[in-house]
Protein backbone atom coordinates (compact mmCIF):
# COMPACT_ATOMS: atom_id res chain seq x y z
CA UNK A 1 0.00 0.00 0.00
CA UNK A 2 0.74 3.48 -0.77
CA UNK A 3 2.07 5.71 2.06
CA UNK A 4 -1.22 7.77 3.70
CA UNK A 5 -1.87 11.62 3.38
CA UNK A 6 -3.32 11.55 6.37
CA UNK A 7 -3.42 9.48 9.64
CA UNK A 8 -6.42 9.70 11.66
CA UNK A 9 -5.86 8.92 15.54
CA UNK A 10 -9.02 7.82 17.52
CA UNK A 11 -8.26 7.27 21.43
CA UNK A 12 -10.99 5.38 23.14
CA UNK A 13 -11.71 3.31 26.42
CA UNK A 14 -14.53 2.80 28.95
CA UNK A 15 -18.18 3.05 26.91
CA UNK A 16 -16.39 5.67 24.47
CA UNK A 17 -15.59 2.10 22.40
CA UNK A 18 -19.45 1.45 22.07
CA UNK A 19 -19.65 5.10 19.69
CA UNK A 20 -16.53 4.07 17.59
CA UNK A 21 -19.08 2.03 14.67
CA UNK A 22 -20.43 5.13 13.38
CA UNK A 23 -17.55 7.42 13.88
CA UNK A 24 -14.60 4.91 11.80
CA UNK A 25 -17.87 4.77 9.01
CA UNK A 26 -17.89 8.77 8.93
CA UNK A 27 -13.81 8.60 8.49
CA UNK A 28 -14.28 5.86 5.85
CA UNK A 29 -16.51 7.59 3.77
CA UNK A 30 -14.10 10.62 3.30
CA UNK A 31 -12.92 11.33 -0.08
CA UNK A 32 -9.61 12.71 -1.40
CA UNK A 33 -6.51 11.95 0.57
CA UNK A 34 -5.27 8.55 1.31
CA UNK A 35 -5.67 7.72 5.61
CA UNK A 36 -4.97 5.23 7.67
CA UNK A 37 -7.27 5.20 10.61
CA UNK A 38 -5.18 4.25 13.86
CA UNK A 39 -7.51 3.35 17.27
CA UNK A 40 -6.05 3.55 20.74
CA UNK A 41 -7.25 0.87 22.98
CA UNK A 42 -6.44 3.20 26.17
CA UNK A 43 -6.65 0.02 28.14
CA UNK A 44 -10.20 -0.23 28.04
CA UNK A 45 -12.21 -2.14 30.54
CA UNK A 46 -14.51 -2.47 27.68
CA UNK A 47 -13.59 -4.16 24.67
CA UNK A 48 -13.55 -2.67 21.46
CA UNK A 49 -16.12 -3.79 19.20
CA UNK A 50 -15.18 -5.15 15.38
CA UNK A 51 -13.70 -2.74 13.14
CA UNK A 52 -13.38 -2.86 9.88
CA UNK A 53 -9.97 -4.55 8.58
CA UNK A 54 -8.70 -1.50 7.36
CA UNK A 55 -8.44 -0.03 11.00
CA UNK A 56 -5.08 -0.40 12.75
CA UNK A 57 -6.11 -0.92 16.75
CA UNK A 58 -2.70 -0.36 19.12
CA UNK A 59 -3.41 -1.10 23.08
CA UNK A 60 -1.77 1.06 26.07
CA UNK A 61 -0.43 -1.37 28.46
CA UNK A 62 -2.21 1.09 31.05
CA UNK A 63 -4.62 3.48 31.09
CA UNK A 64 -2.67 7.24 30.46
CA UNK A 65 -3.95 10.22 30.16
CA UNK A 66 -6.00 11.31 27.16
CA UNK A 67 -3.12 13.46 26.30
CA UNK A 68 -1.01 10.32 26.51
CA UNK A 69 -3.54 8.61 24.60
CA UNK A 70 -3.23 10.80 22.20
CA UNK A 71 0.35 10.48 21.74
CA UNK A 72 0.82 7.12 21.38
CA UNK A 73 -1.54 7.55 18.62
CA UNK A 74 0.97 10.27 17.21
CA UNK A 75 3.62 7.77 17.69
CA UNK A 76 2.34 5.27 15.55
CA UNK A 77 1.23 7.62 12.41
CA UNK A 78 3.10 7.37 8.79
CA UNK A 79 1.10 10.23 7.08
CA UNK A 80 2.25 13.79 6.77
CA UNK A 81 -0.91 15.05 8.04
CA UNK A 82 -2.23 14.16 10.78
CA UNK A 83 -5.95 14.43 12.78
CA UNK A 84 -7.15 13.60 15.98
CA UNK A 85 -10.59 12.23 16.10
CA UNK A 86 -13.34 12.25 19.15
CA UNK A 87 -14.38 8.40 19.22
CA UNK A 88 -17.98 9.88 19.71
CA UNK A 89 -18.19 12.30 16.79
CA UNK A 90 -19.50 12.01 13.05
CA UNK A 91 -17.12 13.93 10.35
CA UNK A 92 -19.54 15.78 8.08
CA UNK A 93 -18.70 14.61 4.04
CA UNK A 94 -16.09 16.64 2.38
CA UNK A 95 -14.57 17.62 5.46
CA UNK A 96 -11.00 15.93 4.62
CA UNK A 97 -11.05 16.90 1.39
CA UNK A 98 -11.27 20.34 2.01
CA UNK A 99 -9.09 20.35 4.97
CA UNK A 100 -6.34 18.46 2.98
CA UNK A 101 -6.63 21.24 -0.05
CA UNK A 102 -6.03 24.15 2.47
CA UNK A 103 -3.03 22.65 4.12
CA UNK A 104 -1.74 21.19 0.42
CA UNK A 105 -1.49 24.54 -0.52
CA UNK A 106 0.42 26.75 1.62
CA UNK A 107 3.84 25.01 2.82
CA UNK A 108 3.44 28.32 5.91
CA UNK A 109 0.25 26.27 7.45
CA UNK A 110 0.51 24.33 10.17
CA UNK A 111 -3.18 23.90 11.11
CA UNK A 112 -6.45 23.82 9.56
CA UNK A 113 -9.60 23.61 11.63
CA UNK A 114 -13.03 24.04 10.55
CA UNK A 115 -16.00 23.92 13.07
CA UNK A 116 -19.00 21.42 14.96
CA UNK A 117 -22.58 21.37 15.78
CA UNK A 118 -23.89 19.41 18.85
CA UNK A 119 -25.74 16.38 18.15
CA UNK A 120 -27.56 13.69 19.33
CA UNK A 121 -28.71 10.89 17.83
CA UNK A 122 -31.96 11.04 19.20
CA UNK A 123 -32.51 15.01 18.51
CA UNK A 124 -30.36 15.69 15.63
CA UNK A 125 -27.60 18.63 14.91
CA UNK A 126 -28.52 21.41 16.51
CA UNK A 127 -26.53 24.84 16.98
CA UNK A 128 -23.08 25.60 16.79
CA UNK A 129 -20.70 24.72 19.43
CA UNK A 130 -19.98 28.04 20.90
CA UNK A 131 -15.85 27.73 21.03
CA UNK A 132 -13.41 28.98 19.27
CA UNK A 133 -14.36 32.22 20.15
CA UNK A 134 -15.33 34.05 17.33
CA UNK A 135 -12.58 36.84 17.69
CA UNK A 136 -9.92 34.20 17.09
CA UNK A 137 -11.14 34.03 13.60
CA UNK A 138 -9.69 36.85 13.17
CA UNK A 139 -6.64 37.00 15.52
CA UNK A 140 -5.59 33.70 13.73
CA UNK A 141 -4.67 36.75 10.76
CA UNK A 142 -1.96 37.92 12.96
CA UNK A 143 0.27 35.51 14.08
CA UNK A 144 2.03 37.88 16.78
CA UNK A 145 -0.84 38.21 18.60
CA UNK A 146 -2.27 34.96 18.52
CA UNK A 147 0.58 33.48 19.78
CA UNK A 148 -0.03 35.58 22.67
CA UNK A 149 -3.77 35.00 23.03
CA UNK A 150 -3.17 31.52 22.77
CA UNK A 151 -1.67 31.20 26.79
CA UNK A 152 -4.46 33.22 27.28
CA UNK A 153 -7.47 31.37 26.04
CA UNK A 154 -7.23 28.15 24.25
CA UNK A 155 -7.69 29.25 20.62
CA UNK A 156 -7.99 26.66 18.22
CA UNK A 157 -9.15 23.18 18.52
CA UNK A 158 -6.34 20.50 17.92
CA UNK A 159 -9.07 17.63 18.13
CA UNK A 160 -11.84 16.98 15.94
CA UNK A 161 -11.79 19.11 12.60
CA UNK A 162 -8.52 20.31 12.68
CA UNK A 163 -5.45 18.51 10.36
CA UNK A 164 -2.13 19.31 11.33
CA UNK A 165 1.36 18.36 9.57
CA UNK A 166 2.81 15.73 11.66
CA UNK A 167 6.54 16.64 12.06
CA UNK A 168 5.34 20.17 13.33
CA UNK A 169 3.02 18.48 16.00
CA UNK A 170 5.48 16.15 16.97
CA UNK A 171 8.30 18.92 17.02
CA UNK A 172 5.91 20.68 19.37
CA UNK A 173 5.66 17.49 21.94
CA UNK A 174 2.62 16.64 21.03
CA UNK A 175 -0.45 16.53 23.60
CA UNK A 176 0.58 17.27 26.97
CA UNK A 177 0.65 14.19 28.68
CA UNK A 178 1.63 15.26 32.50
CA UNK A 179 -2.01 17.01 32.73
CA UNK A 180 -5.25 15.58 33.18
CA UNK A 181 -7.19 18.64 31.20
CA UNK A 182 -5.83 21.44 28.82
CA UNK A 183 -3.74 19.16 26.93
CA UNK A 184 -5.07 20.37 23.65
CA UNK A 185 -4.82 24.05 24.48
CA UNK A 186 -0.69 23.18 25.57
CA UNK A 187 -0.35 21.82 21.87
CA UNK A 188 -2.80 24.98 20.24
CA UNK A 189 -0.65 26.86 21.89
CA UNK A 190 2.81 25.42 20.87
CA UNK A 191 1.64 25.44 16.89
CA UNK A 192 1.09 29.22 17.27
CA UNK A 193 4.94 29.92 17.24
CA UNK A 194 5.41 27.01 14.19
CA UNK A 195 3.25 28.41 11.05
CA UNK A 196 0.05 29.43 9.85
CA UNK A 197 -3.10 28.56 11.46
CA UNK A 198 -6.25 28.97 9.36
CA UNK A 199 -9.87 28.60 10.87
CA UNK A 200 -12.44 27.98 8.68
CA UNK A 201 -15.93 28.64 9.41
CA UNK A 202 -17.50 25.85 8.24
CA UNK A 203 -19.31 22.60 9.58
CA UNK A 204 -17.28 19.76 9.95
CA UNK A 205 -18.59 17.80 12.75
CA UNK A 206 -21.65 16.57 14.79
CA UNK A 207 -20.24 16.91 18.14
CA UNK A 208 -22.03 14.75 19.84
CA UNK A 209 -23.15 15.58 23.54
CA UNK A 210 -23.49 12.96 26.39
CA UNK A 211 -23.13 12.93 30.47
CA UNK A 212 -19.65 11.37 29.90
CA UNK A 213 -18.34 13.81 27.24
CA UNK A 214 -14.88 15.02 28.09
CA UNK A 215 -15.95 18.63 27.59
CA UNK A 216 -17.59 18.71 30.84
CA UNK A 217 -15.15 17.27 33.29
CA UNK A 218 -12.95 19.87 33.78
CA UNK A 219 -15.68 22.53 34.91
CA UNK A 220 -14.71 23.61 38.70
CA UNK A 221 -12.09 21.21 38.90
CA UNK A 222 -9.94 21.99 42.17
CA UNK A 223 -6.83 21.27 39.73
CA UNK A 224 -7.49 23.47 37.55
CA UNK A 225 -4.10 25.52 38.71
CA UNK A 226 -2.13 22.27 38.12
CA UNK A 227 -3.23 22.21 34.39
CA UNK A 228 -2.67 25.96 34.04
CA UNK A 229 0.94 25.36 35.48
CA UNK A 230 1.49 22.82 32.90
CA UNK A 231 0.89 25.37 30.00
CA UNK A 232 3.17 27.40 31.31
CA UNK A 233 5.74 24.64 31.73
CA UNK A 234 5.44 23.72 28.26
CA UNK A 235 5.92 27.06 27.06
CA UNK A 236 9.12 27.52 29.05
CA UNK A 237 10.53 24.43 27.51
CA UNK A 238 9.51 25.30 24.02
CA UNK A 239 12.51 25.71 21.65
CA UNK A 240 10.61 27.23 19.50
CA UNK A 241 8.91 29.87 21.62
CA UNK A 242 10.31 33.00 21.73
CA UNK A 243 12.38 35.07 23.98
CA UNK A 244 9.60 37.89 24.07
CA UNK A 245 6.89 35.18 24.06
CA UNK A 246 8.38 33.46 26.88
CA UNK A 247 9.15 36.51 28.96
CA UNK A 248 5.54 37.19 29.21
CA UNK A 249 5.06 34.16 31.24
CA UNK A 250 4.81 36.01 34.70
CA UNK A 251 1.66 38.08 33.64
CA UNK A 252 0.23 34.77 32.22
CA UNK A 253 0.50 33.22 35.87
CA UNK A 254 -1.25 36.27 37.00
CA UNK A 255 -3.95 35.77 34.78
CA UNK A 256 -4.12 32.15 35.45
CA UNK A 257 -4.55 33.18 38.87
CA UNK A 258 -6.95 35.20 38.37
CA UNK A 259 -9.30 32.70 36.58
CA UNK A 260 -8.84 30.44 39.16
CA UNK A 261 -10.11 33.13 41.93
CA UNK A 262 -13.02 34.04 39.30
CA UNK A 263 -14.18 30.64 38.51
CA UNK A 264 -14.45 30.00 42.37
CA UNK A 265 -16.46 32.62 43.52
CA UNK A 266 -18.76 32.45 40.55
CA UNK A 267 -20.95 30.52 37.95
CA UNK A 268 -18.94 32.05 35.18
CA UNK A 269 -18.88 29.68 32.53
CA UNK A 270 -21.58 27.31 33.79
CA UNK A 271 -24.28 28.41 31.35
CA UNK A 272 -21.74 27.18 28.32
CA UNK A 273 -22.16 24.12 28.96
CA UNK A 274 -25.68 23.90 30.56
CA UNK A 275 -27.42 24.88 26.99
CA UNK A 276 -25.50 21.41 26.07
CA UNK A 277 -26.12 19.07 28.74
CA UNK A 278 -29.93 20.15 28.31
CA UNK A 279 -29.46 18.30 24.70
CA UNK A 280 -29.04 15.21 26.94
CA UNK A 281 -31.95 15.50 28.62
CA UNK A 282 -33.87 16.16 25.59
CA UNK A 283 -32.49 13.06 24.52
CA UNK A 284 -33.70 11.20 27.50
CA UNK A 285 -36.76 12.84 27.71
CA UNK A 286 -37.69 11.55 23.33
CA UNK A 287 -36.38 8.19 24.12
CA UNK A 288 -38.58 7.97 27.30
CA UNK A 289 -42.08 8.91 25.15
CA UNK A 290 -41.10 6.40 22.67
CA UNK A 291 -40.97 3.93 25.23
CA UNK A 292 -37.59 2.73 25.30
CA UNK A 293 -35.14 2.71 28.26
CA UNK A 294 -33.12 6.18 29.29
CA UNK A 295 -29.48 5.39 29.41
Amino acid sequence: MSTPDVSLVIPAWGTHVTYLPPAIESLLEQEGPRTEIIVVDNASDVPVPPLPPQVRVIRTPQRLPVGGARNAGLDAAIAPAIMFWDADDVMLPGTLRRLSEVLDGDPRVVAVTMDSVRWTPETGPGERWPWPRSVMYALCRRPRLFAIIAQVYCPFTTTGPALMRTAEVRDAGGFASDIAFFEDWALASSLTVRGRIVMLREIARWYRIHDESLTLGHLGHPDEHLWLAGLRRRARTDHRRPRWLKAMLPLFRVHHEMRIRRGRKSTAGVGYYESALADVDGAAGAKEAAGSPSP
